[in-house]
């Protein structure tokens, strides 16, 4: 029913009234959107992961929920986001994760560790995880691949 609606009202409207012919990147941001309504959201994030990197976001969150787990995202105090902080239930205890689709590029290592790093600072934690399509890379102690 909301697809439908999502389908008629929004993605029909906007198609029509600005003479768009390329659909399929409209309906994948939608799609975006609308699968993490509450999450910030940057389209340079966006256009720069691709799908596939979201897929793999929205993969792990979902492994989470069905977990019986609540995640959340963590903004540091400089505006960068860890993707998710999970609280650990019988402790007072943070577990902080990265999802990156590939890691290789040495410019994604930093832009997906950077906020990694300060978060574990801001929050007095000597661990944060990093979860990528190959969890291979090590490239720092404190940080678990």
């Amino acid at each position: 029913m909301l697809r439908n609606y999502l389908d008629v009202v929004i993605l029909r409207d906007v198609i029509e009234r600005h003479s768009i012919t390329k659909t399929l990147p409209l309906r994948a941001l939608m799609r975006h959107i609308m699968s993490a309504p509450a999450t910030r959201f940057s389209v340079n994030k966006f256009y720069m992961m691709g799908d596939r990197g979201a897929l793999l976001e929205n993969l792990v969150y979902m492994h989470f929920r069905r977990q019986g787990l609540a995640p959340e995202y963590y903004v540091t105090k400089n505006g960068a986001e860890v993707d998710f902080v999970l609280a650990a239930k019988d402790r007072d205890e943070y577990r902080l994760m990265q999802v990156c689709w590939d890691i290789h590029d040495p410019n994604t290592q930093k832009r997906e560790v950077s906020p990694l790093l300060s978060a574990m600072d801001e929050l007095g934690l000597k661990r944060g995880e990093k979860i990528a399509k190959e969890n291979q890379y090590s490239f720092l102690d404190d940080i678990n691949l």
